[in-house]
């Protein structure tokens, strides 16, 4: 516990910080505020996300549905853990190959990937740990 004085009217920061080492995962909760000279109480709320650097989703940023046979798709995606924290570096695995996997330096976590097209239904098999998602692009 902590004491601030405040004027009324104005405003102050406060920084509020955890120690020890927690679990990855979500955590949530309320800081309460309490007035020294009145029965006013506050609560402000808080969310916070541990990282994990166990892959649970492939988020795939606006792929294609359609692209011309015998060219290339571009597709953008991350690796996310549980919470939707993005997790920089996942191993990515793209079957089948050959395909060309670029790590964006310049946006966190940003995985590009150039997908060759054949005519028809071209279905891509995509692995991150235990986590494996299907991306279909049908080839015109």
């Amino acid at each position: 516990m902590s004491t601030l004085q405040v004027e009324a009217g104005s405003t102050a920061r406060v920084d509020v910080s955890w120690r020890g080492t927690a679990l990855s995962g979500q955590y949530q909760g309320f800081i309460r505020v309490d007035s020294s000279t009145n029965d006013v109480r506050s609560f402000i709320p808080y969310w916070y996300s541990a990282a994990s650097t166990t892959p649970s989703g492939i988020s795939l940023l606006d792929p294609p549905s359609t692209g011309p046979a015998g060219e290339t798709a571009t597709v953008f995606l991350r690796v996310v853990d549980p919470s939707g924290n993005v997790i920089p570096g996942a191993a990515l695995e793209v079957t089948p190959a050959p395909v060309n996997i670029v790590r964006d330096p310049d946006y966190l976590g940003l995985v590009l990937l150039t997908l060759p097209l054949q005519a028809g239904e071209n279905a891509f098999w995509l692995k991150s740990g235990d986590v494996t998602r299907t991306l279909t692009i049908v080839g015109k």
